[in-house]
């Protein structure tokens, strides 16, 4: 937090006030301010989900075919993974059981027409 208001309070007018010219200092902030706004948002997701999302890049999936595998929709998934929404009990569960059996989804994904 320390670090957020900090940005605030020094980078960030710089930015607002001289928008046109970017200095070394403005572009970090821009970066500190990015990856705060994406931890805020990760913040939010579901733990289950946020291990889905680990096990699904492992396995180098994309969200459309991840979802497939499952037999969910892709915007629901997306809307998981962006902490919008969460998983219902039985949509939650599943997640778990893809988490502790990886290899099972890479088989189905296999399977799966392209």
């Amino acid at each position: 937090m320390e670090i957020k208001n900090q940005v605030q309070r020094q980078a960030l007018p710089a930015i607002v006030n001289n928008p046109s010219e970017p200095t070394k200092t403005q572009g970090y902030a821009r970066l500190w301010t990015d990856s705060l706004r994406q931890c805020e948002e990760q913040a939010d997701i579901d733990p289950v989900v946020a291990a889905a999302i680990e096990t699904r890049k492992s396995l180098k999936l994309t969200q459309t075919r991840f979802a497939r595998c499952l037999d969910i929709s892709p915007r629901t998934l997306a809307e998981w993974e962006q902490g919008k929404r969460k998983p219902s009990g039985a949509a939650r569960t599943l997640l778990v059981w893809v988490v502790a059996n990886p290899e099972h989804l890479k088989i189905a994904s296999r399977s799966l027409r392209r």
